[in-house]
This record gives C-alpha cells, structure tokens and sequence, in this order.
C-alpha cells in the first residue's frame, strides 16, 4: 500500500474514532506546500523516504462531492530524517455545523 494510501486510512480512522462519518469516498487532495511528489497520472504521492520530519494530512471539508485533503510538509532541505511523523486532523466546527462544506473553512479557485 502506497505511503499517502496509509495516510489517508489513518486521517479516516482517526474521524471516525471522533465520531465523524465521512459523507465521501471521494478525495481531492490540495498542496499546501509544493514539496509534495507529483507522479506522471498528476497524483501526489507521499515518499517517506524523502526525510520530512513530519507530513500534516487534513480534512477539510466538502467541494461538491469530493472530500478535500489537504498535505502540508515542512520548509526542509537537506536534512535526513529516519522517521516522518503523519499528524491527522478533522474539519473545523464551522465546516461540520455547515454539512461539512469546505467553502467555510478554504477559498478553493
């Protein structure tokens, strides 16, 4: 299984254990950082061999009907790192009080 499919699993495991149905099975991913690998298909991929010291995975809402993830990795380079901690979170209050629509958490263009 591919290091951003583990990811996700974990980002969904953890809404699910705060009691957050997700209403999706479909998933957009945004880049918040550009450090993020683009495979030839356009698809992000997460290579834990690339030495992050950590990677923030982020649900944050609805657009339309996909689900929207965000993956922020930090301004780091030329350092190692055995171990890239995975750092979940859920969407805001505001986005689950609004039916988990993204619009009130991102300005998606």
């Amino acid at each position: 299984m591919s290091a951003l499919r583990d990811s996700l699993n974990k980002l969904f495991a953890f809404l699910a254990e705060q009691g957050q149905v997700v209403p999706t099975s479909k998933v957009r991913i945004v880049e918040v950082r550009s450090d993020v690998a683009i495979d030839e298909r356009g698809r992000p991929r997460l290579n834990r061999a690339n030495g992050f010291s950590w990677i923030n995975i982020s649900c944050c809402g609805l657009d339309g009907e996909h689900l929207v993830v965000s993956v922020e990795t930090p301004r780091e380079t030329g350092r190692s790192h055995a171990q890239t901690s995975i750092n979940v979170s859920g969407p805001t209050r505001g986005v689950l009080d609004h039916d988990w629509d993204v619009s009130e958490a991102l300005a998606l263009t």
